[in-house]
């Protein structure tokens, strides 16, 4: 399973990314909204776990684009 982890917290998403990683993800992580919508422009995702806020792109915005790029 592909999973996209978009954290601002760089501790936190490197304990998720490590927790995800030993349970046999293959886990791409990315510190923006931004930059989470542009991996999600270039690859395809089974998940997308992001904060609901982060800077000038907030993780509600993930969903449709997540959703047009699986179609």
């Amino acid at each position: 399973m592909k999973i996209l982890l978009a954290e601002t917290d760089g501790a936190l998403a490197g304990r998720l990314f490590h927790l995800l990683a030993k349970n046999g993800y293959q886990t791409t992580a990315v510190k923006t909204g931004q930059a989470a919508l542009d991996e999600i422009g270039r690859s395809y995702f089974d998940m997308v776990i992001a904060e609901a806020s982060t800077p000038a792109v907030d993780g509600c915005a993930h969903r449709p684009a997540a959703s047009a790029a699986a179609t």
